[in-house]
């Protein structure tokens, strides 16, 4: 009598926490990803900070003018 009620419950059920599950992993993995790159972003910069700038020597500012685009 109820195994058509049950079926749809237990559907609804299954669509309910997948989908809870895909939104949990998604916020988790953006929020790992950003969290991620930014560290990189400031180790990188914390680095070019420390070589400070490097001259160019005129021997590859030339070799860069003489190659075609």
């Amino acid at each position: 009598m109820f195994q058509k009620t049950r079926f749809r419950l237990v559907t609804l059920n299954v669509i309910v926490v997948f989908l809870l599950l895909n939104a949990l992993g998604g916020a988790v993995y953006f929020t790992m990803k950003i969290l991620l790159y930014s560290q990189v972003d400031r180790e990188l910069e914390k680095v070019s900070q420390r070589l400070g700038p490097r001259p160019v020597s005129t021997a590859t500012a030339d070799k860069r003018r003489s190659l075609p685009v």
